[in-house]
């Protein structure tokens, strides 16, 4: 992109990574705010673990060089003063991040809209020092952007609170399909340690004879991805295993979870949950998990959570829940439809761009 002097009217987002999900996201609230300001991304090239890679075709896109500091802090490097001025700016809701404390304290001096973006509290470090961190972070801000309701409901701020609903499908696109045979297990997300795909390899293994029609497919990427499909393949699985690596387009999506019975977590809970809810798929987490805000859509009655401590446990919930969860089709389209209606891509865009419009139209005043 050629970078504009003029960023009076304009909207910076600064996050650490932007992944190739968030594309269609960034690409369409570009779009909506496209006649009023300029929609401009800063983020890092890739995670500070490097697990998760930034989507470099993204238009509006500007990578930054992120330092990472003693005990997982980080600063963003450069476009201070292009931050400072921006017309509105959102940051990562992430106490760890050096430069959302700076833009929130100087901003907030200068009388100058800043949002925070993300979780309303920690997922796996929920202390009493991180918890007044984030209430800090919570008067600082111009508001806060929450991806769940039941966030927004439960956080007490005198903030304006907004539902993004973390979501990467248009509702439309949350399609059931009918007349598929539905054998397959599928699992969506990173190819990492953390995620546990190791121990699910094997478990899948020792149900397969049990569900003798039951492919595994795995969707996603990551560093792990070589070694897990040499493991399948020691197991005598490489045939039953499917490694098709990341996926965004929507049609293929609906094509994979139409032919799945159910889906799996063995890490945690998040974009996971509603992707396979969102084409009438139950899923089965881990118990122990430290799962993100969407756990919430447990109440809608296609998240189920089993004890996944070890091999055999997890082996034992694939077998009942893939006997227990052959849903008549008509369950299927009611669970697609609670879940599509709240959690689509068009609820998240319009959150963030109802406000910037209306905070927009106010400075042109």
């Amino acid at each position: 992109m050629t970078e504009n002097s003029n960023y009076r009217q304009s909207v910076i987002f600064q996050v650490a990574v932007v992944p190739f999900y968030r594309k269609k996201f960034f690409l369409n609230l570009s779009s909506e705010l496209a006649n009023i300001c300029k929609l401009i991304i800063l983020t890092g090239e890739q995670s500070l673990n490097q697990e998760v890679k930034s989507d470099n075709q993204l238009r509006g896109i500007m990578f930054q060089n992120i330092v990472s500091l003693p005990f997982g802090f980080y600063w963003h490097q450069g476009n201070l003063g292009e931050i400072f001025s921006c017309s509105l700016l959102v940051t990562d809701k992430n106490p760890r991040s050096l430069n959302a404390w700076v833009n929130l304290f100087l901003r907030r001096i200068a009388r100058r809209k800043t949002y925070i973006w993300g979780h309303s509290k920690s997922r796996t470090n929920n202390t009493k020092i991180s918890r007044i961190a984030h209430q800090a972070m919570n008067f600082l801000s111009s508001g806060i952007f929450l991806y769940t309701p039941e966030e927004c409901a439960n956080l007490r701020t005198k903030r304006k609170v907004f539902v993004a609903p973390n979501a990467i499908l248009l509702k439309s696109e949350c399609l059931v399909d009918e007349n598929s045979a539905r054998k397959n297990i599928v699992y969506s997300g990173r190819l990492e340690k953390s995620k546990d795909l190791d121990k699910l390899i094997i478990a899948f293994s020792k149900s397969a004879m049990q569900i003798k029609d039951a492919n595994l497919i795995i969707i996603g990427d990551g560093s792990c991805r070589n070694n897990l499909r040499l493991l399948a393949n020691s197991l005598g699985m490489g045939n039953r295993i499917e490694f098709l690596g990341e996926i965004s387009d929507s049609k293929s999506l609906a094509k994979i979870y139409a032919s799945a019975r159910i889906a799996i977590g063995p890490g945690y809970g998040g974009l996971n949950i509603t992707q396979a809810n969102c084409f009438g798929v139950p899923i089965i987490l881990n118990k122990f998990g430290q799962h993100a805000p969407e756990i919430a859509l447990t109440k809608f009655k296609g998240v189920f959570t089993s004890d996944f401590s070890c091999v055999e446990d997890m082996a034992r919930s694939i077998r009942l829940y893939y006997e227990v969860l052959d849903w008549e089709i008509e369950q299927r389209k009611v669970l697609s439809k609670n879940v599509s209606e709240r959690y689509n891509f068009t609820n998240m865009v319009e959150a963030f761009a109802q406000e910037f419009r209306a905070q927009l139209e106010k400075e042109n005043y």
